[in-house]
């Protein structure tokens, strides 16, 4: 199901890219551009097909109580080899995603206790996904509003971040099923998140994080989902880099596992950002 994966994918973008640190100027406007490379590295079939996506977020602060707009998109296309895939041979292999529009607000917390060292910001967002995308469109989706809330801990003078998500997404619907594959479409979706950085400095830091997902169909059933990541980072000016590691598993009540090597999935990612 292309547009739940979109929705995972979401909430890792806005609880790593939207926490604004209390240092940092507040800009009037900001644009953001990027590429990001997907492949699965547990399918040995040659040549490999990868998942390309061409990045595009436009912000703003014009709001009132210093709330920031940010207005995501992306272009995607799949290529096999050296050459644009396509499985409809009536597309042109190009295709625009959702969009989504997000509002948030970092909020300074207190440092009065000392028995909680660090610096600590929290910042709630709400946003919608607009089904611009073709997928999501011919299977009905309508809009998905959602609420978020991140906390971000930093210690040992920036070296060590950690930063702690939850959010909800409510799916519109209009279609019980999904014409495409004629699977229960989503009505609920939940996230928790937590990811850890270590700067090494010169710019490199390495990241491990793990997430559940919670998701329910509008025909009553529900499932959770556990996913773990492993990146290296590097960021330089206005420019950054990641390589990220990502594996997954589907949780059961009684099993978790905190570590997954996933053994039918693999994804290796590069992620190319530049902001102005």
């Amino acid at each position: 199901m292309k547009y739940v994966l979109s929705i995972t994918f979401i909430f890792s973008l806005l609880s790593l890219h939207t926490v604004i640190l209390a240092s940092e100027e507040t800009k009037t406007w900001g644009a953001t551009a990027g590429y990001m490379i997907t492949s699965d590295y547990a399918d040995e079939r040659s040549p490999r097909l990868y998942e390309n996506k061409v990045l595009l977020n436009l912000s703003g602060n014009f709001l009132p109580y210093q709330i920031t707009t940010t207005l995501k998109n992306s272009i995607n296309f799949n290529t096999l080899g050296n050459s644009v895939y396509e499985e409809n041979p009536d597309s042109h292999g190009i295709h625009f995603a959702d969009t989504i529009l997000v509002f948030n607000k970092t909020l300074a917390l207190s440092q009065t206790n000392s028995q909680f060292p660090g610096i600590h910001q929290l910042t709630p967002i709400v946003f919608n996904i607009f089904p611009t995308s073709d997928s999501s469109r011919y299977a009905g989706y309508r809009s998905s509003p959602g609420a978020q809330a991140v906390l971000s801990s930093t210690f040992f003078d920036g070296h060590y971040n950690l930063k702690n998500g939850i959010n909800f997404i409510k799916v519109i619907n209009t279609y019980t099923h999904n014409p495409a594959n004629h699977t229960p479409s989503p009505s609920l979706i939940s996230v928790f998140e937590q990811d850890h950085t270590f700067a090494l400095g010169l710019g490199f830091s390495v990241g491990a994080g793990f997430s559940f997902k919670y998701s329910k169909d509008v025909d009553g059933n529900s499932n959770t989902t556990f996913e773990n990541s492993a990146s290296l980072e590097f960021a330089y000016k206005q420019m950054s880099a990641s390589l990220v590691y990502s594996g997954g598993d589907h949780t059961t009540i009684d099993k978790v596992e905190l570590w997954y090597v996933d053994n039918t999935r693999e994804l290796l990612t590069l992620v190319l950002t530049y902001t102005i």
